[in-house]
């Protein structure tokens, strides 16, 4: 085929893309890279601002706090004036995102807003790190120096004010005048000033850096435009000169890409003469190539399927007359010759007679002459020549040839162009030819030549077989004879037909006489079990076929009487045909019965011995080792060899007592069995148990010749039985005893107790909010923080001590010996322990305990009572405000007592309608209007009377039932303020108080939508109160469920306001309208100055967020003119009525105040 090159243009064409394609590459890139300083640029701007604005901030923080603790005297503003200072040196650690408001968020019990990062540098060393320039930090520099100046003045003020004596209140008014007086000014603009020269100096530098970088992309944006311009120009370039290369379009090209591909070489293709050395030209070449070998192929198919037919009807014929009518009819049929013949030598006359002929033109042949002598005329033809010269003869032009021109005139009837004459031997002499016709000239080329060959190399051993066969004849009937004569089972197999003579010999094997039996391939099959057959008929093939050297396989056959006898049969091929193929086999079949029963029985022993799972070994006499299974080698990692002529002591390691092989000798010397445990090493040097049986055995006569042990590998049993008693009397993180190992030491101790008389004390301790640190920090960093403790319990106590987690973060300790005295000294060290911080993972933790005491025998005399009162005892440090510890007394029991008997009745009241709902009116403050009420929760017991809120909504809340008693609170108020309306009661608000609990639940929202659609009330008239503890607990949290339920319409009011601790920022993002301010406030109003400015200051506050105000607790009409001073909108209290009863609130409305909507 042509070998296509493509034109030089369109090669340098494609690298000048491909080199501008990179440069438009490099260029963006390098453009991408400018826009990322100008990113950078104002990110150094961005942080150099911040570390600036720290150093303001710090500045105006040590202001606030020295001025505020000038004023106040609170010491706290004292220590975050020093904390500010220590942070800003390096010496203490930063808090989180320091940037953000910080110090005025503080919370009174002194909680940080923000954990601390752990991070301790100071502002100076994080300036240094900025990369500022030496002008620039020179004036953080100036800027730092003067602040430090700064403090000194402020440090003087201190001074002033914490000063004692007389002068104590001149001292006190300097301080606060030097603290706003015009050199502090002066001071606090030295500080400034360099900050905000920085931030020029900055701001300039960082402009000028950006200005830059915006100058370079806006270079290389025009200069990418230029390169995608000139791409573009070198694709349309490259386009053509492909076009030209491939002499067409792409579709052209694979069109007759396709159409060679899919065999159809017979249509030229059409091309211009510019074309001639493209693609398409080269298809062409291609084309016209496989065009020519497309017919040689199919002229060579022809013969290999005239072969091919032509060997079965060599196979098939029983005589060589059909032999060769078969053989002249197949080379025409699928040949595609146009006449074919066989000729053989009259041995008389030396001419060659036609005995088979087939196809067109088989007249051609009467009256034909054709001698093998090479002085006629006649004989010097293809035929006679091929004949005299033992040698085909291929005639390429028969019309052309001299030799054949005796027989031109004949062969044009036909249109003979070609021809060929191939000798026929027998017994390697030529005796005839066979001699083929074609209509095309040069049709024997080289293959063809030779697959002729080949069909008559085939047709000379059909001959010399059929020879053979004739004397075989012969010898069969002598041999048949013998065979029967013959007391062997012996067999002769005709593999062609399956005919079988057998002996009588194999005929009684099977139990039949000869006489009765008759032996087939087939038959022998059938007889045989089924599971064998596949597999011996695998074997006979593949041996018939000479895929393997020899005939040898057993197997099952069936008897006469319906049973099963095995049989090795052996055979090998005694003749075969012309071409190699088998014809006979003979061989012999052996009963091998009992041979079989005995080996399958040593197969099972020695398999039984091989795949056991234990270890078997078996030695001498002298216990030299002799056999070890499979087993052995998988447990010891010896092999065989190794250890085969060795003695088992190899394996000792030197763990097992002395004693142990005593004792195993001394029962083997006995001739008795030994049982026991052994400790060896393997040969990687690890340890394991082994559980051993060894015994002797004996021969017949009862002498004994080896010894055989059977072992199995303990050692992971045995560690599952140490962990089993580990995991039963220990706890798994810790390690500590639980509390089944605990009752049995308390047992111990309480019997050493009641001997000596002695004092026994039991704490029971709770770690405080561990239930943060796991929802916060996760469950990996709580149970470290577990593991911890508990190693730090058990150093602080005696040896004869025990600590046990009995819970998640619970422990009970048992301390034998101690009186309680020396149980609130334990008690006092393990409090102090337990405050030192403790470093997991980075996370600085300080933990504190709650501790319960139970004392023996005042607080009981067995482990359940003196466990319970510890508890009980533990439970009460918990309500005073946990880190510390209380001892068990009587009024601890009666109070959990009492804490059950309501918990356990309170479960049955909401379906005992104990509960009920009282209304206490809330007015306007002239007093003429109701508003609205507020639903209250009373509870009468029938035993147990009325139970006051106070001492029942813990309860409830301890115990979880807080929240269904709040969902019935919610829907019997939103239906009771219905009714009201549907009985002609102006529309007034009724306020339900929800519990922090109730609050936190996800569906409350919904479920305040849900009553108020089922009762149809307006969601105007619900408003729900919030404690200002609740709200504050989770501010982020509460705000989203507040905007949820504000959206919905329903008032939200803060309840108790001024108790608690409310972020001013948090406050007026709250969804509220209304602050009630707590009775606390408003009880000693007229007495109680401190009380009058909170209040004044909640209305005013109230006033300015545009809230609404209601005091609670108005019980005397100076209470109420007061607060009609100081501008509160409503109130609620005794002065006008007690909480009613829903009958009795109605008829107060009706009988006094009638609201006006």
């Amino acid at each position: 085929m042509a070998k296509y090159s493509s034109p030089p243009t369109f090669k340098r064409n494609l690298w000048l893309t491909s080199l501008l394609l990179v440069v438009a590459v490099l260029i963006f890139g390098i453009y991408v890279w400018s826009e990322k300083q100008i990113d950078r640029a104002n990110e150094v701007r961005l942080r150099s601002f911040l570390l600036a604005d720290e150093l303001r901030q710090t500045s105006d923080d040590l202001t606030r706090m020295v001025r505020t603790y000038v004023t106040t005297r609170d010491v706290s503003y004292k220590q975050h004036y020093l904390d500010i200072i220590d942070i800003r040196n390096g010496k203490k650690a930063r808090p989180a995102h320091y940037q953000r408001i910080y110090w005025d968020l503080f919370l009174p019990n002194q909680e940080p807003p923000r954990p601390d990062s752990a991070q301790k540098i100071s502002l100076l060393d994080l300036m240094k790190r900025a990369g500022f320039t030496d002008a620039e930090f020179t004036q953080l520099l100036t800027a730092i120096s003067n602040s430090d100046a700064l403090t000194i003045l402020e440090r003087k003020a201190i001074e002033l004010v914490e000063s004692v004596g007389p002068d104590a209140e001149e001292n006190r008014n300097l301080a606060i005048t030097s603290l706003y007086d015009e050199k502090y000014h002066l001071a606090k603009a030295s500080i400034m000033k360099p900050i905000d020269d920085f931030y020029v100096m900055v701001a300039t530098r960082t402009y000028k850096a950006v200005d830059q970088a915006e100058k370079l992309a806006t270079v290389l944006r025009i200069l990418f435009v230029f390169a995608g311009i000139g791409l573009i120009a070198m694709l349309l370039r490259s386009y053509v000169d492909l076009r030209r290369a491939l002499g067409g379009s792409a579709d052209e090209v694979r069109q007759q890409i396709e159409k060679i591909g899919s065999g159809d070489f017979n249509a030229p293709i059409e091309l211009l003469d510019a074309h001639s050395n493209s693609v398409m030209g080269w298809l062409e070449q291609t084309r016209a190539d496989l065009q020519i070998a497309y017919v040689k192929n199919v002229r060579l198919s022809n013969l290999y399927s005239a072969i091919s037919r032509g060997n079965e009807a060599i196979t098939r014929c029983a005589n060589e007359q059909a032999l060769f009518e078969s053989i002249c009819q197949t080379t025409v049929d699928f040949g595609k010759f146009e006449m074919a013949w066989i000729g053989l030598v009259e041995e008389t006359t030396k001419l060659v007679m036609p005995i088979a002929f087939y196809g067109d033109g088989t007249d051609y042949l009467q009256g034909l002459r054709i001698s093998i002598k090479a002085d006629e005329s006649f004989g010097l033809g293809p035929t006679g020549t091929a004949i005299r010269n033992n040698k085909p003869y291929w005639c390429q032009d028969y019309q052309s040839d001299p030799h054949t021109a005796p027989w031109h005139e004949r062969a044009k009837q036909f249109n003979w162009r070609s021809s060929a004459a191939i000798p026929i031997l027998r017994n390697g002499l030529p005796v005839g030819a066979f001699t083929l016709y074609s209509n095309e000239i040069g049709t024997f080329d080289e293959d063809a030549r030779t697959l002729l060959n080949e069909m008559v190399i085939d047709i000379n051993l059909a001959l010399d077989n059929f020879d053979r066969a004739t004397l075989l004849r012969k010898s069969d009937e002598r041999l048949k004879v013998a065979l029967r004569s013959s007391i062997q089972g012996i067999y002769d197999l005709n593999v062609q037909t399956g005919e079988t003579v057998v002996s009588s010999e194999y005929a009684h094997m099977l139990g039949y006489e000869l006489s009765d039996f008759h032996e087939t391939h087939s038959t022998w099959l059938n007889r045989m079990h089924p599971n064998d057959q596949a597999r011996v008929a695998k074997i006979y093939d593949d041996y018939i076929a000479g895929n393997i050297p020899e005939y040898r396989v057993e197997f099952r056959q069936q008897a006469r009487l319906g049973n099963w006898i095995w049989v090795l049969s052996l055979g090998t091929i005694v003749e075969r045909d012309a071409f190699g193929r088998p014809l006979r086999m003979v061989g012999t079949h052996i009963d091998i019965t009992e041979r079989k029963k005995i080996d399958e029985s040593l197969i099972k022993l020695s398999m039984a011995v091989e795949q056991s799972p234990s270890t078997i070994v078996i030695t001498d006499l002298d216990a030299n080792i002799e056999y070890a299974n499979a087993t052995f080698t998988t447990i010891t990692g010896y092999s065989l060899d190794e250890v085969v002529g060795k003695n088992p002591r190899i394996l000792q390691s030197g763990d097992t007592s002395k004693v142990v092989y005593q004792d195993m000798w001394a029962h083997l010397t006995r001739g008795d069995i030994w049982r026991g445990e052994l400790i060896n090493r393997r040969k990687d040097g690890s340890k394991y148990v082994e559980s051993v049986m060894i015994s002797p055995v004996r021969q017949a006569d009862g002498q004994i010749t080896n010894y055989l042990a059977i072992k199995e590998d303990i050692t992971q049993k045995k560690l599952a039985e140490e962990r089993i008693e580990k995991l039963a009397h220990f706890d798994q993180l810790t390690g500590l005893p639980n509390r089944y190992l605990l009752n049995d030491r308390f047992k111990f101790a309480l019997s050493l107790a009641q001997r000596s008389g002695e004092e026994l004390s039991v704490m029971f301790i709770d770690l405080d909010h561990f239930k943060v640190i796991n929802d916060t920090l996760g469950h990996n960093i709580g149970d470290l923080l577990l593991l911890d403790v508990a190693n730090r319990i058990e150093q602080t106590l005696r040896e004869e001590d025990t600590v046990s987690r009995v819970g998640g973060d619970e422990f009970i300790l048992i301390l034998p010996g101690t009186n309680a005295d020396g149980a609130s000294l334990v008690a006092s060290k393990l409090l102090k322990m337990a405050m030192q911080p403790c470093m997991i993972e980075y996370n600085e933790l300080v933990t504190t305990f709650s501790i319960g005491i139970a004392m023996y025998p005042h607080d009981g005399d067995d482990w359940e009572t003196l466990s319970k009162n510890a508890d009980i005892a533990m439970y009460r440090t918990k309500q005073e405000g946990r880190n510390g510890y209380r001892f068990f007394t009587q009024q601890m029991q009666d109070h959990s007592v009492r804490s059950l008997q309501l918990s356990t009745a309170l479960r049955h009241a909401l379906a005992a309608n104990q509960l009920q709902l009282y209304y206490q009116p809330q007015l306007s403050i002239d007093g003429t209007r109701v508003v609205g009420a507020e639903a209250l929760l009373r509870w009468q017991h029938p035993e147990l009377g009325w139970i006051s809120p106070a001492e029942f909504v813990p309860v409830a809340e301890e115990s979880g039932q807080i929240i269904a008693i709040g969902d019935w609170v919610l829907s019997t108020a939103v239906k009771q303020n219905k009714h009201w309306i549907d009985v002609g009661l102006p529309p007034m608000i009724v306020a339900v108080n929800l519990s922090a609990a109730q609050f936190r639940q996800a569906n409350l929202p919904g479920l305040i939508s849900d009553i108020l659609d089922e009762v149809k009330l307006p969601a105007e008239y619900l408003e729900v109160e919030l404690t200002e503890s609740a709200a504050m607990d989770d501010p982020q949290g509460a705000i989203e469920i507040m905007e949820n339920i504000h959206r919905r319409g329903v008032r939200m009011s803060i309840d108790d306001f001024g108790i608690g601790y409310s972020s001013l920022s948090y406050l007026k993002r709250f969804k509220v309208y209304k602050l009630k301010i707590d009775q606390s406030f408003v009880r000693d109003i007229n007495s109680d100055s401190d009380d009058r400015t909170i209040t004044a200051t909640i209305i005013n506050m109230a006033n300015t967020l545009g809230m609404q105000t209601i005091a609670e607790g108005v019980e005397t009409l100076e209470q109420l003119e007061l607060l009609k001073q100081l501008g509160c909108d409503e109130i609620q209290g005794f002065y006008f009525s007690r909480p009613l009863p829903a009958d009795q609130f109605e008829a107060f409305v009706r009988n006094r105040f009638v609201a006006k909507s």
